[in-house]
């Protein structure tokens, strides 16, 4: 008798690892036409897609000017888990480089408003949140868009840059060869 007694009992297995969701941004813009700079991103997604958990819930989205899913998370969950890797590296085999300009806050802003809900989901708010970014973050990407945005409380930011070796200092202006509604003449 003179050893404790406890009253209540004590859970049998360790609490359960909450599932988590992520949301991979993947720059498509044109400035991954350079050097080795797509072949970087796309080992960093290869990377990133081999972490998730089989309970995770995980999107690949591809951005340049506009926000295109390659997998969305409802897609993730179709296949068994063990076949969700292959259908995101098969995705991302289907990706390229475009020639369009990059809006990163625009990117953003989307993946951390489709981080936040959680109402057709069954994962719970403490599950883990994350924007896996990969780009090269060049200047020029257009950040408006996250001026003022209203970050999600629990979503966090996974900054992955890709570099060029040896970096270079040539860029392109796109210039119009006359002003909109300037008159040509011609001698007659």
């Amino acid at each position: 008798f003179a050893r404790p007694f406890m009253q209540r009992t004590l859970p049998s297995q360790p609490a359960a690892i909450q599932p988590g969701r992520t949301v991979i941004l993947v720059d498509t813009s044109a400035s991954k036409r350079r050097g080795d700079l797509w072949q970087q991103a796309r080992r960093k997604v290869a990377a990133a897609v081999r972490t998730a958990q089989p309970m995770d819930e995980l999107a690949l989205w591809a951005f340049d000017r506009q926000v295109s899913p390659a997998v969305s998370m409802e897609e993730w969950k179709a296949p068994p888990p063990g076949d969700r890797e292959n259908l995101a590296l098969t995705r991302l085999e289907s990706l390229t480089p475009t020639w369009s300009g990059t809006h990163l806050g625009n990117a953003l802003a989307q993946a951390a408003e489709a981080l936040a809900v959680n109402a057709s989901t069954k994962i719970s708010s403490s599950g883990r949140k994350q924007i896996v970014l990969i780009t090269d973050l060049q200047e020029g990407s257009h950040l408006d868009q996250i001026q003022g945005f209203d970050w999600p409380r629990g979503v966090a930011l996974d900054l992955q840059v890709v570099r060029l070796s040896k970096p270079d200092n040539a860029g392109i202006q796109i210039l119009q060869d006359r002003e909109e509604g300037a008159a040509t003449t011609t001698a007659g």
